[in-house]
């Protein structure tokens, strides 16, 4: 897919720069063009790989103004005065080579936050291709006030595109925001020489620990190697069949609000090499589920690796929030080498996916780009329920009812708001 970028904000401006430097040193393919667009005129200086004639300043009718000093309904307005100038950026794209619009912004920032809606509410009416929206979390330990204003950029940003991804990570600061273009490359950005889709990987009986890709009976049909094997185990395998239709824009298109997460599962080089030349015990094979899940409850790469995988793959483990995601589809990028994805690892994960997060339409990737290091990027879509912004509901409740307003549920209810419950007691920014 090929991306149109336009970046709102510091934060949306600095993701865009990386995404387009990140896509020039992997040879391309995922932007068409990008512009920057700010109400700082020293944020966009400060960009590397955007053109300059591609970076738009606003807000010049408050010349005393550095900015909007995090006042997300200021930006708003900034946004739809200078609207015109902001599209004769936009005419600087080659749209026409594009596959969508991704508009990119922090959540909790001001210029960001009211900006980026009012941009993409005009991409919308003015382009048929998708226009899809990426924000960015404020960190953790945000407090309550930057949490409200993030949810009604939320819910005002979430109604003018077709898919609000949401980054679940720690905010962007600094090497973040290259890890956030990884991440989106890795999702927008598929195919290429290390990678295959998980639907012909699985057709083709997928890769055992010893390195073979299935063996074939005597009509030719690839069969999967364990199969080929007499394994005694009589407990039932459940065969990962991804959907062979699933694309990214179809994921996307199974809800409003998407989430993009990530996980790593590092590995210590003797233990790859003890792993060639013998199958994968059930400790590699849960690894892969391991991964997942931590993915998918938003666990920070650091607190990865220290609980048993045993109790992470039958849900025994209270270190995280006792309630898995729900979602509607998932598009799933495994990319590690061969060793440590063994097949009966991703029909585990796929299994974990469809039971206990409900999803219904599963596509993805498989990858091996170098390196010992097991990565899983997830973008879960049509989300109902996840962790990370379970807390920003209660810590943006906690300041409404400061506020006097107690329509947002407080912290101890015991089912977590939806976003349609947000949208309607959270004021949109217009």
């Amino acid at each position: 897919m090929e991306l149109a970028l336009i970046g709102v904000g510091r934060v949306g401006g600095l993701v865009v720069d990386a995404l387009v430097a990140h896509d020039r040193a992997h040879g391309g393919g995922l932007v068409a063009g990008a512009i920057a667009v700010d109400t700082a005129v020293a944020d966009v200086a400060g960009l590397r790989s955007v053109p300059a004639s591609h970076r738009v300043v606003v807000g010049a009718a408050y010349p005393a103004r550095a900015g909007v000093d995090g006042d997300n309904e200021l930006a708003a307005s900034i946004a739809a005065e200078d609207l015109d100038a902001i599209l004769a950026g936009v005419d600087c794209l080659p749209s026409h080579r594009a596959d969508a619009f991704l508009v990119v912004a922090a959540l909790g920032g001001g210029t960001g936050g009211g900006g980026a809606p009012v941009v993409a509410r005009a991409l919308t009416r003015l382009f048929s291709r998708p226009v899809y929206g990426l924000g960015v979390l404020p960190a953790r330990d945000a407090d309550e006030s930057t949490a409200y204003d993030t949810a009604r950029s939320l819910v005002t940003f979430v109604r003018e595109v077709d898919s609000l991804v949401v980054d679940t990570g720690d905010g962007c600061h600094g090497s973040d925001v290259s890890t956030l273009a990884r991440r989106v490359a890795a999702v927008f950005g598929g195919g290429g020489p290390h990678s295959r889709p998980l639907s012909a990987w699985q057709e083709h009986g997928g890769v055992d620990g010893d390195g073979r890709d299935g063996v074939s009976d005597a009509s030719g049909k690839r069969e999967p190697a364990d199969a080929a094997s007499n394994n005694s185990n009589s407990e039932e395998i459940a065969v990962f069949r991804p959907d062979v239709a699933a694309t990214v824009s179809s994921v996307l298109a199974a809800g409003r609000l998407s989430v993009l997460s990530e996980a790593r599962l590092p590995a210590e080089r003797r233990l790859f090499a003890r792993l060639r030349g013998r199958r994968p015990t059930g400790r590699e094979t849960m690894a892969v589920v391991r991964v997942v899940r931590d993915a998918a409850f938003g666990v920070s790469p650091s607190h990865v690796g220290r609980w048993s995988v045993r109790r992470v793959a039958t849900g025994e483990d209270t270190s995280l929030a006792s309630r898995p995601p729900v979602a509607e589809a998932a598009w799933l990028v495994l990319d590690g080498p061969p060793e440590t994805r063994p097949r009966h690892g991703v029909d585990y994960a796929d299994r974990w996916l469809r039971d206990e997060v409900g999803v219904s339409l599963v596509g993805g990737d498989v990858r091996d780009t170098g390196g010992d290091t097991l990565t899983c990027t997830l973008l879960l879509s049509g989300v109902r329920h996840v962790p990370r912004l379970d807390d920003l509901w209660t810590a943006a409740a906690a300041q409404s009812r400061r506020a006097g307003d107690l329509r947002l549920p407080g912290p101890d209810t015991s089912v977590p708001p939806t976003l349609d419950a947000v949208a309607e007691t959270v004021d949109p920014l217009f």
